[in-house]
């Protein structure tokens, strides 16, 4: 299996970020980070998924995070990875510019071909959808798809959270 070549198909950015970039930052943020060390249960991986929010708090960071799992994966023999994440706005930049740092990330990867699923947090609720995608829809620089980061879009975020207005996924 280590020699076969991979494809993967549903991977969050922040939920791969390595546990090691991931203690560093909480430990420069003064952050507790426990909940890494207990059994991960559905609620854990969301108070872990806290912590990460917490922890990327800027574009650099997001950059690390996906130039760090591109080489994970490459290493795994992955060849095609559809990565997905929720843009946010972070000191000061837009989620277009979240979304633009994914891509460069991306379209400088090599020996692996990465593209980009873009989320909206249901938690935010239809607003955000409505928002964020007429933001990030031009970002596809053509409908080639050899020349296309930006491959689509899904509907992430806690589905337990009593908090959580249900939205549909968003039609474009």
């Amino acid at each position: 299996v280590r020699r076969m070549t991979k494809v993967e198909l549903h991977a969050h950015l922040n939920g791969s970020i390595r546990p090691a970039t991931l203690r560093r930052l909480a430990a420069e943020r003064g952050l507790d980070a426990a909940c890494l060390d207990r059994k991960r249960t559905l609620e854990v991986c969301f108070e872990i998924f806290a912590l990460i929010h917490k922890c990327v708090d800027s574009l650099e960071i997001v950059a690390v995070i996906a130039r760090e799992f591109l080489e994970d994966l490459r290493h795994d023999g992955c060849a095609y990875v559809e990565l997905r994440t929720t843009p946010r706005a972070l000191q000061g930049r837009t989620e277009a510019d979240y979304v633009r740092t994914v891509c460069r990330v991306l379209s400088e990867a090599s020996g692996i071909t990465a593209r980009l699923l873009v989320s909206v947090d249901r938690s935010r609720g239809p607003e955000a959808a409505a928002k964020t995608l007429p933001e990030v829809a031009p970002l596809r620089p053509s409908d080639a798809p050899r020349d296309r980061l930006v491959v689509g879009g899904d509907v992430s975020g806690n589905t337990t959270a009593q908090s959580h207005k249900n939205i549909s996924a968003p039609t474009t």
